[in-house]
């Protein structure tokens, strides 16, 4: 699937982690796979149903906070924007984030204020 993803076929990993969810069952390598594939393809919905649904089997895990923010970002409704600001802020310490990460907090805080 990632292989495919980097070809720019998302759709093509997509399927293909479908697949293997019907052959292996789902677990959160795959669903977090298929969010990020989502997010590629501006489909941040469907992004955001994904990392809400393996963080509330696991809520420790880091990435799931910054792939959920940045679906959620994405989106054109200033709560989820709001949340998402949050969600970054929260966890830029557990990243030992650096100025790329600290401007995009600083830029979605702008945006909310205007």
């Amino acid at each position: 699937a990632n292989t495919a993803a980097e070809l720019g076929s998302t759709m093509v990993a997509i399927n293909l982690i479908d697949s293997a969810m019907e052959r292996f069952g789902p677990n959160e390598s795959f669903l977090t796979n298929k969010g990020i594939y989502y997010i590629s393809q501006r489909k941040y919905l469907e992004a955001e149903e994904l990392f809400r649904s393996v963080m509330a089997s696991d809520s420790d895990v880091v990435a799931y906070y910054l792939n959920l923010a940045s679906a959620l970002a994405s989106q054109d409704n200033r709560e989820k924007k709001r949340e998402a600001l949050r969600l970054y802020t929260r966890i830029r310490d557990s990243l030992g984030a650096d100025e790329n990460f600290d401007s995009i907090i600083e830029a979605l805080g702008d945006e909310l204020r205007r």
